[in-house]
């Protein structure tokens, strides 16, 4: 077991087979061996019961295969959420063609569109707002609202290019043809202005008032 996770020998430049057989039979030398943290518990356990200094108490060949293919089982059941959710990051930052392009391992071959509307806005006084509010809650405001944005987005069929800070920016007939995509832009345009107001700056301070942004196309 030690072999299969350092790809070496368990006693690496020991000295001769009869005094290392006399040093695990009467001292318990055991392999050292430095695993790192996201080792699995179940093969931490399975090298250490492989050790055990009773023959009765170490585990059989049959029970070592069924233990390791466990372990392997839920290894590959882990690695198969990382990548779901490595995909699902990828669909929110980009295009899904883009993306399930770089999933492939492919190169991503620049794309021209003859016309395409881009909304930007931001809320207003943002960097006071930031000065007086504690972290927490100006990352609660800008979450309530951008939250709104995205269902917006999404009603318009938009795509959202980006989120820096307290912009948001969005582009019409990006995922597919629209054409009408300058009219879809400003009237996400006008629902977010309503989206925006609709929210309070502080829940725990009312009197702040409700969030204002700016918007442009």
């Amino acid at each position: 077991m030690t072999e299969t996770r350092v790809a070496n020998a368990p006693h690496v430049g020991a000295c001769g087979i009869r005094e290392l057989t006399g040093m695990v039979v009467r001292e318990g030398l055991r392999p050292q061996m430095h695993m790192r943290d996201d080792v699995p518990n179940g093969l931490r356990e399975l090298i250490s019961d492989c050790w055990h200094a009773s023959s009765e108490r170490r585990p059989l060949m049959g029970e070592v295969v069924r233990r390791f293919n466990a372990i392997m089982a839920d290894f590959d059941a882990s690695l198969s959420d990382q990548i779901v959710k490595k995909q699902e990051l990828l669909n929110q930052i980009l295009p899904p063609k883009v993306s399930d392009t770089l999933s492939r391992g492919e190169e991503v071959e620049p794309e021209h569109f003859a016309e395409v509307t881009v909304m930007f806005s931001h809320i207003v006084g943002f960097d006071k707002l930031s000065q007086i509010l504690h972290p927490a809650k100006v990352m609660d405001m800008v979450g309530r609202v951008f939250r709104k944005f995205d269902v917006l987005a999404e009603k318009y069929k938009l795509f959202k290019v980006e989120t820096i800070g307290d912009t948001y920016m969005c582009v019409g007939s990006f995922l597919a043809p629209q054409n009408d995509h300058a009219v879809q832009v400003a009237r996400m345009a006008l629902d977010c202005v309503a989206a925006a107001n609709s929210e309070l700056i502080d829940p725990g301070s009312p009197w702040m008032g409700s969030v204002s942004i700016r918007v442009g196309l």
